[in-house]
């Protein structure tokens, strides 16, 4: 899924990348479920879903968590 704008809870923000929910074992196999990728140009990080504080879709849809 392409996002235009991704805001942590820590302030931390990311634009123009991509979210993949394929995760590798190694991690998985922690937490299963739990964990979601943020892909930019240069790397991956994997991020627990919780430290996802907004999100703004390319296509002006907008998530903003509780």
């Amino acid at each position: 899924m392409k996002v235009k704008r991704l805001a942590l809870v820590n302030g931390d923000e990311y634009e123009n990348v991509e979210l993949v929910i394929e995760i590798p074992i190694e991690i998985e196999s922690i937490v299963p479920g739990h964990f979601i990728g943020v892909k930019t140009k240069q790397y991956t990080i994997y991020l627990q879903k919780e430290f996802i504080a907004s999100l703004q879709l390319e296509k002006n849809l907008r998530a903003i968590s509780s």
